[in-house]
């Protein structure tokens, strides 16, 4: 019978930064509007010991439906990281 094991069980915690956003107030431009610059990066680092891809990138099928509550990897690509431009006015 198959039975679980530590050879093929390991540590999947982890600490990720899964967003953060900066932006600066320029104010007026020319004497137009209230400008503000922007960017937001996502998936942008994550800590941990676990030897694939992605601690979240796991199997969704199964009784949960989630790749972080199933335990079972499925070896799929991780989230990109992303990063947007933000440019905003008011007038």
């Amino acid at each position: 019978m198959l039975q679980p094991n530590s050879y093929n069980v390991e540590d999947a915690s982890y600490v990720k930064l899964r967003e953060l956003s900066v932006s600066y107030k320029l104010g007026s431009v020319f004497g137009n509007g209230d400008w503000t610059l922007g960017v937001v990066g996502r998936n942008l680092k994550t800590w941990t010991k676990f030897r694939g891809f992605d601690p979240e990138a796991g199997t969704t099928t199964g009784p949960l439906n989630s790749a972080v509550l199933s335990g079972a990897t499925s070896y799929s690509y991780p989230k990109m990281r992303t990063f947007t431009f933000q440019l905003a006015t008011s007038f």
